[in-house]
């Protein structure tokens, strides 16, 4: 008995990280450790609580939007949290945002300033494009652009610490990441795609539909499964076989749950397993 109720604190304390986002805080510090270690660079230590807090900030400013459109009607969970503590959550993003621009103006060198700006303007835009693309009731390809900016705001500093040019092993591990963000993407779209009707929000499921989703699932797939067997004769050494690895594990996970929709779908197991996911690549940085 006491174990049960163990488990049940477990997965609600979980469900509450999950639906606050920092579940996916915690994968983005893990797909840092994975690009500096591939990489071979040491970031300021100030780096990775301005990735935290900048990936928490894009993340929650997203889910606020949402549940801004719906507010007490909203289907989704997450939707319903955000709205119900929209205030104390919108004072959380503000601090959290202030905190994160002047700690890479404090500590971090003009070209990553620069940089950052540059990502922060594409964020924003980004944010705005959803917000108007809600208005207008139109279909804005966020599940791509969100994989985009995730991986490229990542790597971002790691390839600037670097300064040499990429290899092809490089580019291609940043591109199979992307593909994999994106099917999760595509994938949670397909999960939700009768609430994301409901609450009235545009996704690749509700455009396309869930035959034409299912069908561009298995060509992400596919394309991430050859790019890994290419990654797979450019190893040159330890970790960049570890690396593969990681990755081929984390594409495979993800088809098993496209495959396995009625086990996954109850207590959105999706979802939860999805983002664990992007936990794996942190392994990496103890090979």
């Amino acid at each position: 008995m006491k174990i049960a109720v163990k488990n049940n604190h477990l997965k609600n304390t979980f469900r509450f990280l999950q639906l606050l986002s920092l579940d996916i805080v915690v994968g983005s510090l893990a797909m840092g450790l994975f690009a500096v270690k591939l990489l071979h660079v040491t970031p300021n230590k100030c780096w990775w609580l301005v990735l935290a807090l900048s990936v928490w900030t894009i993340y929650t400013s997203d889910h606020l939007l949402d549940s801004f459109s719906r507010k007490n009607s909203a289907v989704i969970r997450r939707h319903q949290i955000h709205y119900r503590f929209r205030l104390p959550l919108l004072i959380a993003l503000i601090i959290s945002a202030l905190t994160a621009l002047a700690l890479t103006f404090m500590f971090l060198n003009k070209s990553i300033v620069i940089a950052g700006l540059i990502t922060g303007f594409l964020a924003v835009l980004y944010l705005g494009l959803v917000f108007f693309s809600r208005k207008q009731h139109s279909y804005f390809h966020k599940e791509f652009i969100i994989s985009l900016f995730y991986v490229i705001g990542i790597w971002l500093y790691p390839v600037l610490l670097h300064g040499s040019v990429l290899s092809l092993f490089d580019w291609l591990v940043m591109i199979s990441l992307v593909l994999m963000v994106w099917f999760e993407g595509i994938l949670v779209s397909a999960f939700e795609v009768d609430k994301d009707i409901n609450d009235g929000h545009n996704s690749f499921a509700v455009t396309f539909g869930k035959k034409m989703t299912g069908i561009f699932l298995n060509i992400l797939f596919l394309t991430a499964l050859a790019i890994l067997i290419m990654l797979f004769t450019l190893t040159k050494n330890r970790s960049d076989g570890f690396a593969v690895i990681i990755e081929a594990i984390m594409l495979t996970l993800l088809f098993t749950i496209s495959l396995l929709p009625g086990f996954f779908k109850k207590h959105e197991y999706y979802k939860t397993f999805g983002e664990l996911i992007f936990w794996l690549p942190g392994l990496l940085f103890f090979v």
